[in-house]
């Protein structure tokens, strides 16, 4: 891929991070090399970034109102517990199912509520809900005898509850045509419990997605394909702390603060890839070039294995192995640069090794899952880099986050950490 440029339509999924693995792979290595592709990549990212914002308002118009089966499940308190939270989330922000809800719960009320009747002689019974509800549209004119239990009962219901939000709500002029005989309630109504909806300490605008952090610990609006991936986000928003690799520690020894493996600006140094895990498994090689005509040589070399890849003498300040290295391990690396006569070597042998490290293939396939499982979201995508040592993958996830998220100071503390490894 790296002899021709990226199509249109590369460049699109490349932003939209939806290419499959491999495909990826050679995206990021070809945009690596090419300046003219990641320059049309530059230009194309506030045109996506429109198109996920317009995504999200189409998102938002389509989101479905609650049934009337949801409702009455919600009343009758049969939901789960985690699909009532997301009833009652969704109630807290959509005024008209709200509406409908108090509807509902106040035509449960005079439903249940008894009313002033003959005393039952003999073995007669007291009227059931049933026979109640057809008393009630018994009163508003017409037939009802053929309710019975079961999917009539709730076909009733809600035939009855329309009925009495229409006459709840119908003009004062019209009049409205019912029996003589009209139930008398009672002193005091049967009290239906409301939903208590516990009070929001974050709310996360994550692509076409929204996700709020409530105080009873519950991730509100947002949905989750695997347990874990539910229980990473919340372990994040509740400590503030990224899960980051114990590796990390050892591709940077102590005191290297130097992304450049040691030495001083300006001077002959290791560029990329250093103290850092590498996504790629054939990633480019980059350091500082030096004046005049020189010609370097890169060796690099297994952590604990025998490993070890020689290039051949290059021009450039740049080299790119013709075969993969092999994943989940570490690797150190050199480059002799051979100028007018004299060998100089990066880094210096008083410096540190510049180490870095292949990612695992297992961590490559949990980033393409995630990619595929939650498109244009960035912040699990963000914590499962960072989980995998990804730290410049995760930075850029979790910066975007920011930009969407001004006010969120948990995103902020976030990419200090990443910043400060």
């Amino acid at each position: 891929m790296t002899d021709e440029h990226l199509s249109a339509e590369t460049l699109w999924s490349y932003q939209q991070r939806m290419l499959a693995v491999e495909a990826l792979l050679a995206a990021d290595e070809h945009l690596t090399v090419c300046a003219d592709c990641r320059q049309r990549l530059d230009v194309a990212a506030p045109a996506a970034a429109a198109v996920v914002t317009l995504r999200a308002d189409f998102a938002h118009a389509r989101a479905e109102h609650l049934t009337f089966e949801q409702l009455s499940d919600l009343l009758e308190q049969r939901l789960d517990a985690p699909v009532r939270a997301q009833a009652e989330a969704h109630l807290q922000g959509c005024a008209s199912c709200a509406d409908e809800w108090e509807d509902l719960r106040a035509f449960s009320v005079s439903l249940t509520a008894p009313t002033v009747m003959a005393a039952p002689t003999g073995n007669a019974s007291a009227p059931s809900s049933l026979e109640r509800l057809r008393n009630y549209l018994s009163e508003l004119g017409g037939d009802f005898g053929w309710l019975k239990l079961g999917a009539l009962a709730a076909c009733g219901l809600l035939i009855g509850w329309g009925a009495w939000r229409w006459q709840r709500r119908a003009p004062e002029n019209v009049q409205i045509v019912q029996s003589n005989a009209t139930p008398t309630p009672t002193e005091l109504a049967v009290p239906v419990t409301s939903p208590t909806i516990a009070p929001v300490l974050l709310a996360l605008k994550d692509g076409a997605t929204s996700l709020s952090w409530q105080a009873d610990g519950k991730l509100a609006s947002a949905s989750f394909v695997l347990p874990a991936d539910e229980k990473r986000v919340r372990a994040a928003l509740q400590t503030g702390d990224l899960e980051l690799p114990s590796s990390l520690k050892t591709l940077r020894p102590q005191g290297d603060t130097m992304m450049g493996g040691g030495g001083t600006v300006g001077a002959f140094r290791l560029l990329v890839p250093v103290g850092q895990v590498t996504l790629n498994d054939r990633p480019q090689f980059q350091w500082q070039a030096l004046p005049d005509e020189t010609s370097y040589t890169v060796t690099v070399m297994g952590l604990n294995t025998d490993f070890t890849l020689t290039s051949p003498a290059l021009t450039a300040n740049r080299w790119t192995p013709p075969q993969r290295l092999p994943r989940g391990r570490g690797y150190s690396w050199q480059v002799v640069a051979l100028r007018n006569g004299k060998e100089v070597k990066a880094p210096a042998s008083a410096a540190p090794e510049a180490r870095f490290r292949v990612v695992e293939a297992a961590a490559l396939q949990e980033v393409a899952r995630v990619r595929r499982a939650y498109p244009n979201q960035r912040l699990l995508l963000g914590l499962t880099y960072a989980r995998f040592g990804l730290l410049a993958e995760a930075e850029a996830e979790l910066q975007a986050l920011a930009v969407a998220n001004p006010q969120a100071a948990v995103v902020r503390q976030w990419l200090k950490a990443l910043r400060a490894n």
